[in-house]
């Protein structure tokens, strides 16, 4: 009997692995085709992009026809991309510098990660910086094809149409990582830029719901690594001070925000404040045409009130909204981001009770 018992169990037992290992290779086997449908997709997506952009032919960028918004991630540059793309004949190459989600953990980003390999062989950290007078020929080379439109990588043309490449005239780029780059870039290429600046708590908060910067908030500690030109980022971080994720969120803000923010910028480019855009859209869509030298689109205010495709609801509807960071971060959390800015000796949004 004993003996029966033992031997039904064993079927059991045996049953049961061949349904797992059935399971496992039918998961597995799925993995595999939706992997290899993802990379067909691609592969057609790609070859499309090189069709159009050959018809198109190359794109000399000048201030007339190149328009380039500098900003952080959630600060709304997907909301102001979409809104001057609705300058007829406009596409947008979007975020060129994404080189995967945050972390700094002492170590540069994984190689594959991001948009466009070539940021792998010149060895660009999330926020890259390089002086102004230091020349960098490897990576001008990059830029310089890039605002050609000559980096044919699908993952920058998501939010365009295809279609529109050929017969577009005006190209925007959006740029979430290059603010520490926007002097050197000045200097060598010829477009307009436009920073938009958002309140620092604000962006934050919106940073530390956002699933982009989970690997932030799960650190312990906080450590950069070494790459060029890293001491304009270690020297003016004192990681040993910082403890909290909002704090490092609000240094990387500060460093940011300095570097283009400066006397000289005001004749460099365009500094557009995401709060006056929400409360003052009259004046703000004026100053943001008249800098690109484009009449207001007779479909802006359509655009204005409609979310942007990185965003669930229309946050900029309501003008409250400006202030939600206030219940999104505890009265801890708001002492520590304000400690910070004292630290960079930004005093612009230190009254609490006007900042919005």
């Amino acid at each position: 009997m004993a003996q029966t018992n033992d031997r039904n169990q064993w079927q059991l037992i045996h049953s049961g692995n061949i349904i797992s290992q059935k399971l496992f290779t039918n998961k597995f086997v799925f993995e595999i085709l939706n992997a290899l449908k993802s990379y067909c997709l691609y592969l057609i997506r790609k070859i499309r992009l090189w069709i159009v952009l050959k018809v198109k032919g190359k794109h000399y960028p000048q201030k007339s026809n190149t328009i380039a918004i500098f900003s952080l991630p959630r600060s709304g540059s997907t909301w102001l991309s979409e809104l001057i793309c609705e300058i007829p004949n406009t596409i947008k190459v979007d975020e060129p510098l994404y080189r995967g989600f945050l972390a700094l953990d002492g170590k540069m980003p994984a190689t594959g990660h991001g948009k466009i390999k070539q940021l792998d062989k010149l060895e660009f950290y999330y926020y890259q910086p390089i002086p102004p007078n230091e020349e960098f020929e490897e990576a001008h080379d990059f830029f310089r094809n890039l605002f050609s439109l000559k980096i044919t990588n699908p993952y920058l043309f998501e939010e365009t149409d295809l279609r529109s490449i050929p017969t577009s005239k005006n190209v925007l780029f959006k740029f979430c990582y290059g603010n520490l780059l926007l002097p050197w870039l000045v200097k060598r290429f010829d477009f307009l830029p436009i920073v938009l600046v958002r309140n620092p708590y604000a962006v934050v908060a919106s940073q530390m719901r956002h699933h982009s910067f989970e690997r932030i908030l799960n650190q312990k500690s906080f450590e950069i690594p070494k790459f060029r030109y890293s001491e304009y980022l270690t020297e003016v971080i004192d990681l040993d001070q910082i403890k909290h994720p909002e704090e490092i969120l609000a240094a990387i803000w500060c460093i940011n925000y300095l570097a283009v923010s400066g006397k000289s910028s005001k004749k460099n480019w365009l500094i557009i404040s995401y709060e006056d855009l929400v409360r003052n859209p009259d004046v703000e869509i004026k100053r943001i045409f008249s800098y690109v030298n484009n009449p207001i689109p007779s479909t802006i205010w359509d655009r204005f009130h409609q979310p942007s495709v990185s965003t669930d609801k229309s946050d900029f509807q309501n003008k409250e909204q400006l202030l939600s960071w206030k219940k999104e971060l505890n009265p801890d959390q708001i002492k520590r981001i304000g400690r910070i800015l004292t630290k960079f000796k930004i005093d612009d949004y230190s009254d609490l009770s006007i900042t919005t």
